[in-house]
């Protein structure tokens, strides 16, 4: 069969010439850039393409976790299990999707005397809150009182009404008590309607907050987040400070858009999304005074909350940088955004202490009671913010052992969890996910070297045995919280059993089922085993018994490495797949990429350090020179100073600084990718990354590239590089190998001029 020649294929391609005569009048902000160009998918280049296991449907969790960590251990079906397990809690909508049950087509209709005292239970909640409405038309709340929510014509009234209404009873009424079912049915009568999330309305985003923060029982973290989203985007769409708003609208919506920061920052903190609102909103928008924010009432404690709220604002823009050390490209500045935490902290605290010892001696019970909640939330911020931060940071981590005993020992000080009327009311996603965060930290730290310590991992085993408690507390707010409760609970008597000498036989302990504790408040029929494999799995107990792949690693305690367990799982961060993610080493943005993955190792097996950066080495590569002379070979040594480029996941990449000055150059590279393919001769095959900078305010513009790889001109910034990638090996840690390119490669027709 004749051979059907050369044939040349363009892989990886990005964008039609980003780079062609960009002119541009200042330098591109590093996250502009990184976040709007396109990527080399990683996943084609961490391993070869005979050892990926995919990520389709028939990879299971099991096989890769084994492939994260190179090799078979006994106890990572269990984990897989596990990490299962977890998924399906966290992405569980069922509470929200019994809004959607019974629906009804008309809105059904309450006694007149339960409508008046929830009518007034909704006009303080609108006072409270202060947002774009602090009281309702009188023909709505007459309509409400009255029992006639038919003739209510805008439906976000009913929405803020029943959440409101929901969260009232939440506390005092089982789940399917027949008055609760009735108002859901009624919010859901109201919230089915695309109008609502369609169009723009001061009303709309007052409603999707009272949603997200009021009918919690039915909520789900990815709904609330959802909502919030929709809300901070209805805002903007609207318009915060512009010249043609009156000051009165104004200054509403600079107050909401304060609101909506906090909750927009605590949710993307807490799934790891990105934030509706940007830091340059935040900048645009000045923060409230104290005058706008201070509202005096009789009994209650103005001053204070005014304080609060004014503080809640800071701490926002503090989450704001916070997400960009964990999420974004901004690692190295970790250290610098847990100075100014504790800066706010401690400020925070001053202030907040004074104006509490003022005006408590003025309040009634009540209202002095929730000045030392509201306190005690403050700390609780504090240190859900500094837990994340010194975990997630290499630099930091010895410090995270202090923030992380303080956030488990002020749980018990919450008594009670019921709602309470304060500024700036703690999410309950915040409420579960940071004490979580804190929980798995101090976990794998105690199962990690409490053989080495036994009277610390004791009190550490105190500290954590606070969790279950607590969230049992919650559970009446929604039924997740019960579910994570058997969930901590079995965690914790694992590792009793591990540092005890006391590991139960195989399938004799257990977690609760993902309808452990189900939406309905009932108990499961029985519970699924994960944390010790039952005989069905073929596993025995791990101390009596060990794989042949498994004999260099060792049982988890034997792992002894003191940067494991640094992390810890992310509870809500889990993207619902039934397979992990690839993680890739030396991307400085992994904690959003991994997902559920990296953290759920970073739990039971401990965050496995990155490897180290490659050796330099020296390879021949092609350079087309920006002056017109004939392209040519020349030697090019790499460089591991890749961490904040586009190619930073290679590891290393040729170093092109000699030839692209300033620096600024170098920063503004980018990389493309071609193969060559069924060349007369072999060595001509393979994969070719083009680098090239588009720096033209520094750099010449270049049209000095043949036509042919590409099937067009192209133009680029100074001189331009094609070096070649060894796709059948890959350095120690899986960072990308480099060949040099073949002696004669400039002979082949696609290089020709």
């Amino acid at each position: 069969m004749a051979s059907a020649g050369p044939v040349f294929s363009r892989r990886l391609r990005l964008p039609a010439m980003r780079n062609r005569k960009r002119n541009v009048s200042k330098p591109i902000p590093r996250h502009q850039h990184t976040d709007s160009r396109p990527q080399i998918p990683r996943s084609d280049l961490r391993a070869p393409p005979e050892a990926d296991t995919g990520g389709g449907p028939g990879t299971s969790t099991h096989e890769r976790l084994q492939r994260l960590i190179g090799r078979d251990h006994h106890s990572l079906k269990s984990l897989a299990s596990l990490l299962e397990e977890n998924a399906a809690i966290w992405q569980d909508s069922s509470a929200f999707e019994i809004l959607a049950e019974e629906p009804t087509s008309e809105y059904l209709i309450f006694d007149s005397g339960q409508t008046r005292a929830w009518v007034d239970d909704f006009i303080a909640t609108l006072e409270d809150e202060r947002l774009l409405f602090t009281s309702a038309p009188l023909e709505v709340l007459d309509a409400l009182a009255t029992s006639r929510p038919g003739q209510i014509q805008d439906r976000a009234w009913l929405i803020m009404f029943y959440s409101v209404t929901l969260a009232s009873l939440s506390s005092a009424n089982s789940f399917h008590d027949p008055l609760k079912r009735d108002l859901k049915r009624n919010l859901w009568l109201s919230f089915n309607d695309a109008k609502f999330l369609l169009v723009p309305s001061a009303a709309s985003i007052q409603a999707l907050i009272f949603m997200a923060c009021y009918a919690e029982e039915y909520m789900a973290p990815s709904i609330c987040w959802s909502l919030i989203n929709t809300a901070c985007t209805m805002l903007q769409a609207l318009g915060v400070n512009n010249w043609r708003i009156d000051a009165p609208t104004r200054e509403l919506r600079s107050l909401v858009f304060w609101r909506l920061n906090v909750l927009d920052k605590t949710m993307s903190l807490i799934l790891g999304r990105p934030p509706a609102f940007h830091r340059e909103m935040e900048a645009s928008i000045g923060l409230p005074t104290l005058e706008k924010l201070h509202q005096p009432a009789h009994g209650l404690p103005s001053l204070f909350q005014a304080h609060y709220k004014d503080q809640m604002h800071r701490y926002s823009r503090v989450m704001s940088d916070t997400w960009h050390c964990l999420y974004g490209m901004e690692t190295e500045e970790a250290p610098n955004v847990n100075e100014r935490l504790e800066t706010w902290h401690r400020e925070a605290t001053q202030v907040l202490e004074a104006a509490a010892l003022a005006e408590k001696p003025l309040l009634d019970p009540d209202a002095a009671a929730s000045v030392d909640h509201s306190l005690k939330t403050l700390h609780f911020h504090a240190y859900s913010l500094q837990v994340l931060l010194t975990i997630s940071c290499r630099e930091l981590r010895p410090k995270s052992m202090t923030p992380t005993l303080k956030m488990l020992k002020l749980l018990p000080q919450f008594a009670s969890l019921e709602r309470k009327r304060e500024p700036f009311a703690c999410l309950l996603w915040q409420r579960l996910h940071c004490p979580l965060t804190a929980f798995g930290s101090l976990w794998g730290d105690t199962l990690m070297k409490g053989r080495a310590n036994i009277e610390q991992s004791k009190k550490s085993l105190e500290a954590i045995e606070t969790v279950p408690a607590y969230l049992g507390r919650l559970q009446a707010r929604n039924a997740l919280a019960g579910r994570l409760q058997g969930t901590t609970e079995s965690f914790i008597k694992h590792c009793k059993s591990i540092l005890f000498e006391e590991l139960p036989r195989a399938g004799t302990l257990t977690v609760m089922a993902s309808d452990a504790l189900r939406s309905d408040g009932q108990s499961p029929s029985q519970p699924i085993e994960l944390l010790t494999p039952g005989p069905s799995t073929g596993m025995t107990d791990p101390r009596a018994t060990s794989n042949a792949d498994d004999k260099s690693m060792g049982d988890i305690l034997d792992w002894s490495d003191s940067s494991l367990f640094d992390t810890t799982f992310d509870w809500f961060a889990w993207s619902g797949q039934s397979f992990v993610p690839e993680c890739q080493p030396g991307d400085n943005r992994n904690l959003a990429s991994c997902l559920a993955m990296q953290r759920l190792m970073s739990l039971v097996l401990g965050s496995v350090p990155p490897p180290p950066r490659p050796d330099p080495v020296t390879i021949t590569g092609i350079r087309f020179p920006a002056d017109g002379s004939k392209p040519h070979l020349v030697p090019l040594t790499t460089t591991s100073d890749v961490l904040e480029g586009v190619d930073g996941f290679w590891g290393h990449v040729p170093d092109f600084r000699e030839f692209w000055k300033p620096a600024r150059a170098w920063q503004r590279r980018d990389v493309e990718s071609f193969t060559l393919e069924n060349q007369p001769i072999g060595s001509y095959n393979g994969r070719y990354i083009l680098f090239y900078s588009f720096d033209l305010e520094s750099l010449p513009e270049n049209n000095n590239f043949p036509k042919g790889i590409f099937g067009r001109e192209r133009a680029f910034a100074g001189d331009a590089f094609v070096v070649k990638m060894d796709n059948t090996s890959y350095e120690t840690g899986g960072w990308a190998a480099w060949e040099s390119v073949p002696s004669d490669i400039l002979s082949v027709p696609v290089m020709a001029m």
